[in-house]
């Protein structure tokens, strides 16, 4: 065989694996299109989402001296704002008998799941 069919064969052999590789990248691209789609528009959503997060603190002991600035819901989450202290996460019960403007309550200055506790829970048990 000489040189100039060797030249011939390979540029006959390249060209025939460059245009299957890019039908291989058309047909690809035609594929997985829906999907990629679908994955850009779940992280536009994901973006698009603000966050709640959620912190326990324990105020057992504390000095929570203020009022109730606001009261406000949140993703279903009933919360009440008390000045410079932020939001705290109450019950609907609680969140009901909360005004704007009253003094911080005392189940916010307790621990984690003593603070679920109603007033009328609470009052019961400083009479004991």
């Amino acid at each position: 065989m000489n040189n100039k069919n060797l030249y011939g064969l390979v540029l006959s052999v390249l060209a025939l694996s460059l245009s299957m590789f890019n039908l291989g990248m058309i047909i690809s691209k035609h594929h997985y299109k829906p999907q990629i789609a679908k994955l850009q528009k779940q992280v536009e959503t994901l973006e698009a989402r603000k966050s709640t997060i959620i912190y326990q603190v324990d105020n057992a002991g504390g000095n929570l001296i203020g009022t109730v600035t606001e009261k406000s819901i949140i993703d279903g989450h009933y919360t009440v704002s008390v000045g410079a202290y932020g939001k705290f996460l109450v019950t609907k019960e609680q969140f009901d008998s909360i005004n704007i403007g009253d003094d911080a309550p005392e189940y916010l200055k307790q621990r984690g799941i003593d603070s679920n506790k109603t007033p009328l829970e609470l009052e019961g048990e400083k009479n004991e």
